[in-house]
């Protein structure tokens, strides 16, 4: 068979697995985010048909401070969030490799702050919070090194992978013919397919883009007998990005890459599922809830506006055309009163919807609790004290435990390995001798919420030095702590720059001088006289 029939059948595959989900997906953005629902395929700017059914706006609000609140805890905008560190084999062998790692700690958030990011990760957290967020993370120039690209859920086919990973990515969009030259500069146009371009450049040509792992061939530093460093070609794993146009099925960019540009994250996944269910999905209940409760206040209100009224009729009465809606008129033999009753009059409703302030406020506390949208309460409570305020970020903290490791290991590692990747490619980095698997080079999270999550460490130790302090005093606490661990330690856990403190070689003359002051007042002592 041949290699673009057995891709487009993978894709087949994975559209056919995405067939409920494609209805999930939809149903929560109708409530929470009717505006990015392009599930139904809509013309650009054109008007959501599905708000009219919308009647309350408290999911789309409590969605847009929630993706706020993420976007501050976990991707703070024009802040490093992340940064290079020593692994386990190498942290004995320091020496200048911390100054290097910081430097190309700086190199890449420099380059993510000149780029689009921060715009795009708004939408990538709001499909997030929905379950799947999406984005391509494309190569750029050397000005600008990378390049981000928000995925619609709609256009999104994953493969399950080994494990529980995701395996393919397909993607399946329309392009404008004349573009598709310039997003892919290095596509092998049919003759076909180039008329058309020529003939009509605005018309859209549905492309499927195919991610997929495989060898690749790569080349590897190794050592010959003699010690010599040589470099070697082989096959290593790595990604295959194919481009195919879907009419003809003409594949028209193919490239062997070893990083591929897509991140994927899940907030949470099911058992044998590939997609995830965000916290969208569950508070989808109350949303639908709330929305009744709304549409039926909002019918009891132009009830009570333009009410209904019954009319003297002396015809024959045909129930079938009696619609009890606001304004209706229905016609009775007679009104009550004497001696007939009035030709018109209103006509009592049962309704009564006084209770419906505590079914809504109730709704929208659930709401917003389910979605972390106020963490630190409403803006008219009370005051709260720092204390208070620093429990109810821890608290936070451990709600989105489970989640916020699924970003870092799926989404903020990813980006960074990702943008490596590029800056070495562009040749602005050089990671030749550098290994990032956690064993010699790691990543260490330093975003709001990762401090936060490490306030209890820093607790503990804070409470550990006043504690020695108060039975011991000052003296007792330096002989029971080692402060050069203690304080490298502090440094890590509040996210400081590695520069601050001193290396190993201050240090060691530090004690020495120390050592030399304690000599040199021991021997000025006077000698006690015998008694």
């Amino acid at each position: 068979m041949d290699k673009k029939d057995t891709l487009y059948k993978r894709f087949q595959n994975a559209v056919r697995r995405k067939t409920n989900w494609r209805n999930t997906y939809k149903e929560a953005l109708e409530y929470f985010s009717p505006q990015r629902d392009t599930f139904d395929d809509p013309q650009e700017g054109s008007k959501r048909t599905n708000t009219d059914r919308i009647f309350d706006s408290t999911g789309q609000d409590a969605l847009d401070e929630a993706v706020s609140n993420a976007q501050a805890e976990i991707f703070p905008p024009q802040k490093n969030w992340g940064k290079l560190k020593l692994g386990p084999l190498l942290k004995d062998k320091s020496g200048d490799l911390n100054k290097k790692l910081e430097d190309i700690t700086d190199l890449f958030f420099t380059s993510l702050h000149n780029s689009n990011f921060d715009i795009q990760v708004a939408e990538f957290l709001e499909d997030w919070m929905i379950g799947t967020g999406n984005m391509l993370m494309h190569k750029g120039t050397r000005d600008k090194p990378f390049i981000f690209e928000a995925i619609p859920l709609d256009q999104v086919y994953l493969e399950r992978g080994k494990f529980g990973s995701v395996g393919g990515r397909f993607r399946k969009w329309r392009l404008p013919n004349h573009l598709i030259k310039e997003t892919w500069p290095d596509a092998k146009l049919s003759q076909t397919l180039q008329a058309a371009i020529e003939t009509n450049p605005y018309e859209e040509t549905c492309i499927i883009e195919y991610t997929i792992q495989d060898k690749v061939k790569s080349r590897v530093l190794t050592q010959d007998r003699g010690g010599k460093s040589i470099s070697k070609e082989q096959m290593t794993d790595g990604f295959r990005y194919i481009v195919q146009e879907e009419k003809t099925k003409e594949v028209i960019v193919d490239r062997e890459n070893k990083s591929q540009p897509w991140i994927n994250v899940r907030y949470a996944v099911s058992a044998g599922e590939v997609y995830g269910r965000g916290p969208v999905l569950k508070a989808l209940a109350d949303n639908k809830t709330l929305n009744k409760t709304k549409e039926l206040v909002l019918k009891n209100a132009a009830l009570a506006i333009s009410g209904m009224w019954t009319v003297v009729d002396d015809g024959i009465i045909n129930l079938e055309n009696i619609v009890m809606e606001p304004g209706a008129k229905i016609p009775v033999m007679a009104n009550p009163g004497n001696p007939n009753g009035p030709s018109i009059a209103p006509l009592r409703s049962g309704a009564d919807f006084n209770v419906s302030q505590i079914i809504i406020q109730d709704l929208i506390k659930s709401i917003k609790g389910i979605l972390m949208a106020e963490p630190m309460g409403e803006i008219d409570a009370p005051v709260k004290t720092a204390t208070e305020i620093a429990h109810r970020a821890q608290r936070m903290a451990k709600r989105m435990g489970s989640p916020f490791g699924r970003m870092q290991s799926e989404g903020a590692e990813q980006i960074m390995m990702r943008g490596l990747y590029i800056l070495e490619e562009l040749g602005m980095i050089d990671l030749s001798g550098f290994t990032v698997d956690g064993n010699n080079i790691g990543i260490q999270h330093v975003s709001p919420l990762a401090v936060a999550q490490d306030q209890e460490e820093l607790t503990a130790m804070t409470r550990y030095a006043e504690i020695v302090s108060g039975f011991f005093g000052p003296q007792g606490l330096m002989m029971m702590t080692n402060p050069v661990e203690f304080g490298a330690e502090l440094s890590r856990l509040l996210g400081v720059r590695s520069n601050i403190l001193p290396t190993q070689e201050q240090m060691d003359a530090i004690k020495q001088v120390l050592a030399q002051q304690a000599g040199a007042a021991q021997g000025a002592q006077p000698e006690q006289p015998m008694v």
